[in-house]
């Protein structure tokens, strides 16, 4: 998917499956160890940060534009941007108050289960999503470019994972007002989505065609 050698395709894979898992598990110890500006700033640096840095130095091509909101996903600039970083904050703070100490929500099995989970809604964003991506040769390319993959196979499954198991456990087990603005806050994300669903951005203006045997912008 990423490269002619069927090695190196493999080594790209398992990079964005631990990188993956590395977040989500870094996300998990700030909610537990109620960081809460760790819990501010780790939406923006994994999403919009990791983008631009793949941006710039993987795909090499000019980054102009991948944040402006008229040409670009609303959820995306303006979702993972400030809509999830506020739910991660809160979420965050949620859990502080509750007690989840001998509850499921507290082994590690549930919380691997949520990643799993995140995988999943990736996997059915990304099924949904190729009938944008065929209208023409430059827009096929860009379905399997690193930004796209990157933000399909780790973006979605580390933030969808974290807010799965801290949102729904406190949803269960301990409700409090910072619970429900995590709820409104994702509420609002989802909204985004709708809005990106009537209102399509150009997928050449998301994501750069690329040539996936040579590893470069085509």
């Amino acid at each position: 998917m990423l490269h002619k050698y069927g090695w190196e395709q493999a080594a790209y894979c398992i990079a964005g499956l631990l990188a993956a898992v590395s977040f989500f598990s870094i996300g998990v110890e700030i909610v537990v160890t109620d960081t809460r500006w760790a819990a501010l700033v780790s939406p923006l640096l994994i999403s919009l940060v990791g983008t631009y840095v793949i941006r710039r130095w993987i795909e090499e091509v000019p980054t102009q534009g991948m944040f402006r909101l008229r040409t670009q996903s609303k959820a995306f600039v303006i979702g993972d941007g400030f809509v999830l970083p506020l739910a991660s904050f809160f979420v965050t703070i949620g859990w502080s108050h509750g007690n989840f100490v001998g509850t499921a929500y507290g082994e590690s099995w549930v919380r691997w289960l949520c990643i799993v989970a995140g995988f999943v809604v990736a996997i059915g964003f990304r099924v949904f999503d190729y009938p944008r991506y065929q209208v023409t040769m430059n827009t096929r390319l860009a379905f399997n470019s690193p930004t796209k993959l990157w933000h399909d196979f780790v973006v979605y499954p580390v933030l969808v994972g974290v807010m799965l198991w801290a949102g729904v456990s406190q949803l269960i087990e301990a409700r409090s007002v910072w619970t429900w603005l995590t709820v409104v806050s994702i509420a609002a994300w989802v909204l985004l989505g709708f809005v990106d669903m009537k209102y399509p951005p150009n997928p050449e203006d998301q994501h750069p065609a690329w040539n996936s045997k040579e590893f470069r912008a085509a």
